[in-house]
């Protein structure tokens, strides 16, 4: 291979790491494939609380549009047992008719002429007068949903009243109307019996039918609305966790830092990791969009295209740049889990990200000006959150250097003399002798006197990254004397001097 440097080098770095994350994410394909398709699972939840909450309300014409309502033949007294919150033993209703046998008559009649079913003799309770209807009901709260008060005025003329509780009751989102459910059928049922008692006809056919008012449909709360944000917020997590995992494992096995040792720019290191993780992060949001309008939502059907990818396309962005920042402090792979699952929780709970901002923005339908500040904080944020992920990474201590920035107050390593043994302390005090007394020996070919040898520090300035080296001694005194005719041969370990000396 031809050596490179440069901006070639460079490249070529880049492109071997490259290939390294492809042939990583290959072998860990399970968790690719999970990292971009896990929308998939998230926007069938989605989906199947969209239609439950649907089927949960089809019953009602609410949430229907109405043009032409059909009528309602058949209001029957229903069974006490029916209301949303009753007292049992319960009552259907309670009657009150000053003892008179006429009224009487009428009230059996409603029993057994209730249609679709008779209500039993002892469901129906008998007062004299309202008031005792009133002292009744109040002592015994929720045990009957209405009263009748009849009053015979004369033989041609019986007037009555009704009697409910019109406080609206709710019961699993669905409210209970107590006018549609209680009083018209006591009213209907009332006045039927009355016209065949004043007529004399039993049998008289008395319908009547309603119709409620066209109107259009009220709209069901949307379950993207409520919990869209934390489930596509659990899809991003997915990328997060496995991106920070990758780069922590890296970290902890020695495996960038042996590159590093064998000359990787940084450069290369982190644009070969953003631009494998931005791929992955494309896909992705790309497939969530997909599943989307798969399933049919509003929500991806009714924006554009482009516009509701960017968003989910520039938020996982943002996550990567979190999970580069969040790297630089965390030492062990196994905590990645556990940190990417605490941050999913809060985002949960409070949903401060920009994503739900996004998500309401579109799901409200707006056109305002203000409308790409989300893709502008998106964007920031991602660059931000990446150059604080280089700057962490520099100046936090690492597994073998400590703080890389030593321009700011990293310490240099403390260099360690080991003493000489006693010949090179007997030839250093002999040639200083020699020197101190003029002493001129003909047998010496070569005298060395004190040799010292020191490198200066050096300020290395990168970016987002300042290395600073301190002065180097490699020869801190050297005292030696060369006999004449004689070969002199220096042996040593590595980095003990040797062509320093020499």
């Amino acid at each position: 291979m031809e050596l490179q440097s440069g901006l070639r080098l460079l490249f070529q770095q880049y492109k071997a790491l490259f290939w390294k994350n492809f042939l990583l994410s290959w072998r860990n394909r399970r968790a690719t494939f999970l990292q971009i398709f896990a929308s998939l699972f998230f926007i069938f939840l989605i989906f199947a609380i969209q239609k439950a909450i649907e089927a949960r309300f089809s019953s009602s014409t609410a949430y229907k549009s109405v043009a032409d309502p059909e009528p309602l033949l058949s209001f029957p007294i229903p069974p006490c047992e029916d209301k949303f919150y009753v007292k049992l033993p319960c009552l259907d209703f309670v009657w009150s008719g000053n003892g008179s046998a006429r009224v009487s008559r009428i009230v059996d009649a409603i029993r057994a002429n209730n249609p679709g079913r008779q209500i039993p003799a002892d469901k129906v309770k008998q007062f004299r007068t309202a008031d005792e209807v009133d002292e009744y009901l109040y002592n015994n709260p929720m045990t009957c949903p209405g009263a009748l008060h009849f009053e015979e005025r004369n033989v041609t003329v019986i007037s009555y009243g009704i009697q409910t509780n019109s406080t609206t009751l709710a019961k699993r989102g669905v409210f209970e109307d107590p006018t549609f459910k209680f009083q018209i059928p006591l009213q209907i049922a009332a006045e039927r019996e009355i016209a065949r008692s004043l007529i004399g006809v039993p049998n008289f056919s008395w319908v009547a039918t309603l119709e409620e008012f066209a109107h259009p449909a009220l709209e069901i709360f949307s379950a993207l609305d409520t919990v869209g944000p934390a489930f596509f917020l659990a899809t991003a997590m997915f990328g997060f966790v496995f991106q920070m995992s990758s780069l922590i494992t890296e970290k902890e096995l020695k495996l960038r830092q042996a590159m590093s040792i064998m000359g990787l720019y940084d450069s290369a290191y982190w644009l070969s990791w953003l631009t494998w993780e931005g791929i992955l992060a494309l896909l992705s949001s790309l497939f969530i969009v997909l599943f989307g309008m798969m399933f049919q939502f509003d929500f991806f059907l009714n924006n554009s295209f482009a516009v509701v990818f960017l968003v989910f396309f520039l938020f996982q962005l943002n996550m990567l740049g979190f999970a580069f920042m969040l790297s630089a402090f965390i030492t062990k792979a196994s905590s990645s889990t556990t940190a990417g699952f605490f941050i999913f929780i809060i985002g949960f709970v409070t949903q401060p990200n920009l994503l739900a901002e996004a998500l309401t923005l579109l799901a409200k339908a707006t056109s305002t000006p203000q409308d790409d500040d989300i893709y502008k904080w998106l964007v920031a944020t991602f660059f931000v959150l990446f150059v604080l992920a280089i700057y962490f990474d520099n100046i936090i201590a690492n597994i073998s250097e400590g703080g890389i920035c030593s321009c700011i107050g990293s310490v240099p390593p403390e260099e360690v003399f080991y003493p000489d043994d006693e010949d090179v302390l007997e030839e250093e005090s002999l040639v200083k002798q020699q020197t101190k007394d003029g002493v001129n020996d003909p047998n010496i070919a070569v005298q060395i006197r004190g040799l010292r040898k020191t490198y200066p520090g050096a300020t290395n300035i990168g970016c987002c990254k300042c290395n600073k080296n301190s002065p180097y001694q490699a020869l801190t005194g050297l005292w030696v004397n060369f006999a004449k005719d004689q070969l002199f041969c220096l042996l040593g370990p590595n980095g003990a001097g040797e062509d320093h000396s020499n």
